[in-house]
């Protein structure tokens, strides 16, 4: 029976399988088959990669233009982008990233009439999002001191709209790093056989 079910698998086949764990790290698996004169041998092969598979950044902006364009911009880049467009919307997807985000770009003037310093503000009080790198990115002329201070105070980088998007996008990728692309050496040899 062995010998029939052996004829039927190829001379050597081998199987990559790419996997993103619960752990966050990027894992990969290959499993090979090898039929040769003395019977079948099945190789497993296992390596991780200390990099996350992907990056994910919450955009809150209320402008669909402006959101669409730092959505492309991300994604050119590799992340998962999440998207809010009031402050209540934003809230939920924070608490909905269980805190696995990388990044925030938040507006400060938002359809309601809210700030996103508010967003800021309330992010910052929750010890999961307190090291978070947020970039706000306004289109208002001028901010006023209280509002500096406490963009300053949350340790958040300030970009403005009217720099024009080539250089806010040339700061943003200064800002915060593109992903990486994880090794795609060969996979070491477990030396598993059956």
């Amino acid at each position: 029976m062995e010998q029939n079910w052996g004829a039927c698998v190829p001379r050597r086949h081998t199987l990559r399988v790419p996997f993103h764990a619960v752990s966050g790290q990027n894992e990969r698996l290959s499993l090979s088959i090898d039929r040769r004169a003395g019977g079948i041998q099945f190789v497993a092969s296992w390596a991780m990669s200390p990099i996350k598979a992907r990056r994910t950044v919450l955009i809150v902006e209320d402008a669909l233009t402006v959101r669409n364009m730092l959505e492309d911009f991300f994604t050119m880049y590799g992340y998962d982008v999440l998207m809010a467009s009031s402050p209540e919307t934003a809230f939920k997807r924070l608490k909905e990233s269980h805190a696995v985000l990388d990044a925030m770009v938040l507006d400060i003037a938002l359809d309601d009439n809210r700030s996103g310093l508010e967003v800021l503000e309330l992010m910052r009080l929750d010890d999961r999002f307190a090291d978070l790198t947020v970039v706000v990115l306004t289109g208002l002329p001028n901010l006023d001191a209280k509002s500096l201070d406490l963009i300053k105070r949350n340790r958040a980088h300030l970009l403005f709209k009217q720099e024009g998007y080539e250089r806010v996008f040339g700061k943003l990728d200064t800002i915060i790093k593109p992903l990486r692309k994880p090794n795609t050496d060969e996979l070491p040899n477990l030396g598993i056989t059956a």
